[in-house]
């Protein structure tokens, strides 16, 4: 006959429960990052998972640089009149009006090159230089104004306190 089972010593084991997540469908495991000898992250082409794919970008957005040339311009030369004018005695306004009629100048040229149709973008940046070159021109030619009334004022006072001429010391002393 055939072999009997005989019963074994050994304690049984207890019966094994699943493990966690058993029945779901596991996805299989992307190869990690190997490590550099410096600790950075070592990606290779064969390493990056395929559903990232590859980016795709769109062309270059177009830039407008008349505006941008003319809105710093315009904006540099406003700073140094109103900023810059009280350091300096007034020596920065050669340097703000050429800046502020280059910013006015290059800010028209980039809104008309919006409104021609050449370029799609950045017209506000163009406006705000050409705005910006107008407010530093009048506000330059009203500070020269001022300057040449305060240097004219200046000279007439001085005027009043200079060397008495003969004419007006003679009426004071009375000799005629």
């Amino acid at each position: 006959m055939g072999e009997a089972e005989q019963p074994s010593d050994a304690p049984r084991a207890a019966p094994q429960e699943p493990p966690v997540g058993a029945g779901i469908p596991q996805r299989p495991r992307e190869q990690e990052p190997q490590l550099a000898p410096w600790g950075q992250p070592q990606w290779g082409p064969s390493s990056q998972p395929e559903r990232w794919g590859r980016q795709q970008w769109g062309p270059a957005p177009e830039h407008n640089p008349l505006a941008i040339i003319g809105f710093v311009c315009s904006l540099t030369g406003l700073i140094l009149l109103v900023a810059g004018a009280p350091f300096t005695l007034g020596f920065s306004m050669f340097f703000s009006a050429p800046l502020s009629i280059g910013g006015l100048v290059c800010g028209l040229l980039g809104r008309q090159k919006v409104d021609q149709g050449e370029l799609s973008t950045q017209r506000g940046l163009a406006q705000a230089g050409f705005v910006l070159g107008i407010i530093g021109i009048v506000l330059h030619v009203v500070a020269v104004v001022v300057g040449v009334l305060i240097v004219a004022l200046f000279i007439e006072t001085l005027g009043d306190f200079g060397p008495p001429d003969q004419a007006s010391a003679a009426a004071t002393t009375g000799q005629g």
